[in-house]
């Protein structure tokens, strides 16, 4: 069936995209061959859970121009300096946190002439410029987070933060406007793009009926 889908898919070997000093596990293998990916052409990452219910024109333009995206968590998430986006994780910081807080509250510990910006994104739709030097950043960002954070660097999450932390200081990147692109319980008219996360796939059968209306048009 994939393949009937996706006519030229290639599958790779999960064990080809662990290089020293990085998390793996958690999605971070999926993160590292993007990395390698953008050297042939765009690269877009996108999660199983979601359906396209209309035109992605702001992905297409994003393509077309070579810029970064990834999809907004919520209305109110835009590109901003990563100093502010510490200080507002900080205030929410709490011991038992999600590791994401605890890697955005240390976000001022990086170099800034590197990392000026973050985006609250999702790491669910993501997409990356053709030749981006996403590596040499990547490995700088780990060493930093580990150093900050210790071992729950290495906790399932913190690859959701790293790519975040990429599409923001990818040049001329953007967060895809919110609700046209979201969750399901925040779907309007207008809503283009839905991401099914986790448990929300199987609340009142939205996602099953979208997913076959579309295999059967497919």
């Amino acid at each position: 069936m994939l393949r009937r889908q996706v006519p030229d898919i290639e599958i790779v070997a999960q064990h080809d995209f662990r290089p020293e000093g990085l998390p793996s596990g958690g999605c971070w293998e999926r993160l590292v061959a993007i990395t390698r990916y953008v050297s042939e052409g765009y690269v877009i990452q996108l999660d199983a859970d979601t359906v396209a219910t209309g035109p992605l024109d702001e992905v297409a333009a994003c393509v077309r121009d070579n810029r970064a995206f990834t999809l907004g968590t919520d209305d109110h998430f835009v590109l901003q300096p990563a100093s502010e986006a510490a200080d507002f994780a900080r205030s929410r910081a709490s011991p038992d946190a999600h590791i994401q807080v605890h890697a955005e509250a240390a976000l001022d510990r990086l170099p800034a002439e590197v990392f000026p910006a973050y985006i609250r994104g999702c790491a669910g739709f993501a997409g990356f410029p053709a030749g981006y030097e996403m590596l040499p950043k990547l490995l700088q960002l780990s060493a930093v987070m580990e150093q900050a954070i210790g071992a729950r660097w290495r906790q399932w999450g913190s690859e959701q933060f790293a790519s975040n932390v990429m599409v923001a200081n990818a040049p001329a990147s953007c967060v895809l406007p919110h609700p046209k692109y979201c969750a399901p319980h925040r779907r309007r008219a207008d809503s283009v793009f839905l991401h099914f996360i986790g448990y929300v796939r199987y609340i009142d059968g939205t996602y099953a009926r979208l997913a076959r209306g579309y295999l059967k048009t497919a």
